[in-house]
């Protein structure tokens, strides 16, 4: 690989599959993070919104902020699609 991704250097790796996936399964961190959000986002809220510009700025921030999340939560998936099982064993006449 070239310029290989994020994703890619650790699907490389068994070991740090399993590790980000018992990372990712371990509660105290699932709550800080979701914790760290909320806390983003009222300190977004209270500074309020002057103009249309910086509503827009704290909406692309709230936005990046939970996109960030999403992929750490999903870095360690793979993305195959599961495979379609044959049905012609099934009885029609019944």
């Amino acid at each position: 690989m070239v310029n290989p991704t994020g994703k890619q250097l650790l699907m490389a790796d068994a070991k740090h599959i399993s590790a980000h996936r018992e990372l990712m399964q371990n509660g105290w961190l699932i709550r800080s993070l979701e914790l760290a959000q909320a806390n983003y986002t009222r300190l977004l809220t209270e500074r309020g919104a002057l103009d249309g510009y910086s509503a827009a700025s704290s909406f692309h921030k709230l936005t990046g902020m939970n996109e960030f999340v999403d992929q750490l939560k999903k870095l360690a998936e793979s993305q195959e699609i599961a495979k379609l099982t044959s049905t012609d064993k099934l009885n029609h006449q019944a």
